[in-house]
């Protein structure tokens, strides 16, 4: 499933749970306290969140990412960036 994921210029909650390992009620949880920034789509409780964010999220705050998670996140900042 993480292969997938590589594919979406956009990432869900749920695509950055399996990425990060924890639950997408905790991805939602850190973009309700702004703690992790994310796009609302319209209509309701729908967010994109990009590469470049998850990565800042990270880095900042010292969270144990799989290589292949950092690999996954790291194309897909590099593509949304030649784009």
């Amino acid at each position: 499933m993480i292969e997938r994921i590589a594919t979406y210029k956009y990432l869900s909650p749920n695509q950055v749970s399996q990425l990060l390992g924890v639950s997408s009620s905790t991805i939602r949880r850190l973009i309700y306290t702004k703690q992790l920034d994310a796009y609302p789509m319209p209509p309701g409780k729908h967010y994109k969140i990009t590469a470049d964010d998850v990565l800042a999220y990270v880095d900042a705050h010292e969270f144990p990412l799989t290589e292949k998670a950092r690999t996954i996140l790291e194309e897909k900042r590099n593509q949304a960036r030649t784009q």
